[in-house]
């Protein structure tokens, strides 16, 4: 079944309800997914169903057809959640709010949820290297904070790449502190 999923026009705000869905399974292609819709007052339910992603949510911005190929489309993550209207006389006729997506920082919650998705993953999948990862963190970050009492390395930079490392599970966030009280204290 192919659920409606075009940005809303003012036509179908009078008499719709407002709520969140999860993603709770992600379909290549048409974008086909399930989603755990939460209504103010109702039981969650799920719906399935073929969804239309903007460009904008896909890519990052507008991107014209041609390009498109060419690009990174970013998929929707399991888990994210989304906000949805739905008609009451069909709780079946979900929409998503893309717009209100945008707006509220969805883009860059998808990015965040594929990022530790996907180092989740390589952690599982190949511990050995990442085991091998820690421990050159644990080096770097010495000859980082090296750098940054010699001037070579600017705090700032400092500062992105030990947030980075932490991100990534590759350093502990206590060193990272400790680290960063080493640094502020001189």
């Amino acid at each position: 079944m192919v659920l409606d999923s075009h940005r809303p026009g003012p036509r179908f705000r009078r008499d719709i309800a407002a709520g969140e869905a999860d993603v709770s399974d992600f379909g290549v292609g048409r974008h086909t997914l399930r989603l755990e819709v939460r209504l103010p007052g109702s039981e969650p339910y799920e719906v399935e169903g073929s969804f239309k992603v903007p460009a904008e949510v896909q890519f990052g911005r507008k991107r014209g057809f041609v390009a498109r190929p060419l690009m990174k489309r970013t998929p929707i993550p399991v888990g994210i959640t989304l906000p949805v209207l739905v008609d009451p006389a069909r709780p079946d006729d979900v929409t998503i709010d893309w717009d209100a997506f945008l707006a509220a920082g969805g883009r860059d919650e998808m990015k965040r949820l594929q990022e530790s998705a996907a180092v989740e993953r390589m952690h599982r999948t190949r511990p050995e290297q990442s085991a091998k990862q820690r421990e050159d963190a644990k080096v770097a970050l010495e000859g980082w904070v090296a750098a940054v009492r010699a001037g070579s390395l600017k705090r700032k930079r400092f500062d992105q790449s030990v947030d980075t490392q932490v991100r990534l599970g590759f350093l502990d966030s206590a060193d990272a502190e400790a680290a960063r009280r080493e640094l502020d204290s001189e």
